[in-house]
C-alpha cells in the first residue's frame, strides 16, 4: 500500500476508482495508474441478488479509456468534493500529466537558470538569452542523455559572454550550479562546436572593477581611478595574457590606497576570488608601468 506522495510527501492519498488510479490529495501526482477494481461495482445481501447483478469482469484496458473530464473525485472519506474543488483537483492531474513528457524537462531548466541567475544576482536579460540557448541545444537533440543543469549553467555563461558590461565569474557559477568545472567547461564547448554560440573574445580587467568593488564597498571615485589605471596600462599591452580579475583587483587595490579607501590586501583577493600572491604579483607590474610609489 503506498503511504505517501513522493513527489510533494504528502501522505493524503486517494484512489480513483474511475480511472483506476492512485493520486496525491495534495499536489495532484498521478502515483499508480491502470489498477482496475477486480470487485463488483455493487451490493449483494443474499445469493439471489448476487446472480441477478452478476456481470462479465471488466476488460483491463477500460482503465486507461476512461476521459478525466468524467470523473468525481472523492475525498478519503467517501464524500464527492465540491464542485470547485473537484475543477481545481482535475486541472492538476491533467497538468501533471501534461508535464510527464518532454516540456517536464524544459520547465526544470527554466527553473534551474533561474536560480541560478536569481543566487548570482544578474539581470533578468541574461535568464532570456541563457533560455534562448538552452532551447536551440534541445531542439538539436544536444541534451538528451546528458545533465540538463549543466547544459543550463553553460547557458547562463554563454549569455553573459553575448551581452555586454555582464560578468560571470566561472567559479561563482559553479559554486551555484550542480555540475563541476570540468563538466560545466565541456559544456559551453559544445554550444560553440554546434554554433549555438560564437567564440567571444577574453573578459577585460574594466568589466571586472564594478563587482569586485561592490564587495569591498569602495565609494565611485575609487573605480573612476582605477579605471584611468586600467586604461593607462592598457596603451602598454604588456597585460593582455594576465588574469583580467587580477589585474582589476590590482588597480582597485592602488586607487583605495591613493583615496585613503585602503582595503586589506586579503579582503580585495578574497572580494576578486583570486589568491594574495597573485594580486602582489599584479600590484608590482602596474606600478612600474605607471611609475608612481605607492606605500602596499
Amino acid at each position: 500500500m503506498i503511504k505517501k506522495c513522493p513527489k510533494c510527501g504528502s501522505t493524503k492519498i486517494i484512489y480513483d476508482e474511475n480511472a483506476g488510479e492512485f493520486k496525491c490529495a495534495e499536489c495532484g501526482y498521478v502515483i499508480e495508474e491502470g489498477l482496475i477494481d477486480r470487485g463488483p461495482e455493487w451490493r449483494a445481501y443474499d445469493d439471489t441478488q448476487r446472480i441477478l447483478r452478476a456481470r462479465a469482469d471488466p476488460s483491463p484496458s477500460l482503465g486507461s479509456k476512461i476521459s478525466i473530464g468524467s470523473l468525481y473525485i472523492k475525498d478519503k472519506s467517501g464524500r464527492r468534493l465540491s464542485s470547485e474543488k473537484n475543477r481545481k483537483f482535475k486541472r492538476m492531474v491533467r497538468t501533471q500529466r501534461y508535464l510527464q513528457y518532454e516540456d517536464r524537462s524544459l520547465m526544470d531548466a527554466e527553473i534551474e537558470i533561474d536560480r541560478i541567475v536569481s543566487s548570482l544576482r544578474l539581470p533578468p536579460i541574461v535568464k532570456n538569452e541563457a533560455f534562448k540557448y538552452y532551447k536551440k541545444a534541445r531542439e538539436l537533440n544536444l541534451i538528451k542523455g546528458k545533465s540538463s543543469a549543466g547544459f543550463a549553467s553553460a547557458c547562463i555563461l554563454a549569455a553573459c559572454k553575448s551581452l555586454e558590461r555582464i560578468v560571470c565569474d566561472l567559479d561563482e557559477l559553479v559554486k551555484h550550479s550542480r555540475v563541476s568545472d570540468k563538466d560545466l567547461r565541456k559544456y559551453y564547448k559544445t554550444l560553440i562546436e554546434h554554433k549555438i554560440i560564437t567564440a567571444v573574445r577574453p573578459s577585460k580587467p574594466l568589466q571586472f572593477i564594478p563587482s569586485i568593488a561592490s564587495k569591498l564597498g569602495l565609494p565611485m571615485e575609487v573605480q573612476r581611478l582605477a579605471i584611468q589605471i586600467l586604461h593607462k596600462i592598457d596603451e602598454t599591452k604588456k597585460f593582455q595574457s594576465k588574469t583580467p580579475k587580477g589585474v582589476a583587483a590590482a588597480s582597485l587595490y592602488i586607487s583605495s590606497v591613493i583615496l585613503n579607501e585602503k582595503r586589506k590586501q586579503s579582503e580585495v583577493a578574497k572580494a576578486a576570488n583570486i589568491a594574495t600572491p597573485t594580486l602582489r604579483k599584479n600590484l608590482k607590474n602596474i606600478l612600474e608601468v605607471i611609475n608612481i610609489e605607492v606605500q602596499i
